[in-house]
């Protein structure tokens, strides 16, 4: 029985890690042929069960369309189900979605949280837009959202009394 196989097997009696593994063998075509169709099976499979990885890997197939019709509500869903418990990769998903308002609310306050919670747990990235850095920027300064896109006098908020005259 080859690897996939013995992989399948286990998926099919209901182990979660098995399927997530499988959906990602399907994904990326190892040991099997690239199906995507059946990669978000076995990630929904899994994620249903409260898979942490298959959380956040359906999540990334709703966000780009790839084996699913793309749904970005469903990706945050997803990114935050796994963000939740803890997977730092999802946390940053999600804060890139509060950020961008895309599948979620734009909510600077979430996008910091989140970012926070991707950086502690050691998440290297960052966001690409400056803008979107530096408003979750300002937001873990002010402990709060930026009470306007571009708050040109935050620093009074950081520095204390100081204030411009």
């Amino acid at each position: 029985m080859s690897k996939i196989d013995e992989l399948k097997a286990r998926a099919e009696k209901g182990d979660a890690g098995s399927q997530s593994d499988l959906g990602i063998a399907y994904a990326i075509g190892d040991g099997a042929e690239p199906d995507l169709q059946q990669a978000v099976y076995w990630f929904r499979t899994a994620a249903d069960q409260g898979n942490a990885g298959a959380q956040y890997n359906l999540g990334g197939c709703f966000a780009t369309g790839e084996g699913v019709e793309q749904n970005l509500t469903e990706a945050a869903r997803y990114y935050e189900l796994a963000a939740e418990q803890g997977l730092p990769d999802s946390a940053y998903c999600l804060a890139t979605c509060h950020a961008r308002g895309l599948g979620a609310p734009q909510d600077w306050t979430l996008a910091a949280k989140w970012m926070k919670f991707a950086k502690d747990k050691g998440h290297p990235g960052e966001l690409e837009d400056p803008f979107e850095e530096y408003q979750i920027g300002n937001c873990f300064a002010l402990g709060g959202s930026p009470s306007t896109p571009f708050p040109d006098h935050s620093y009074r908020h950081v520095a204390g009394a100081y204030t411009t005259r």
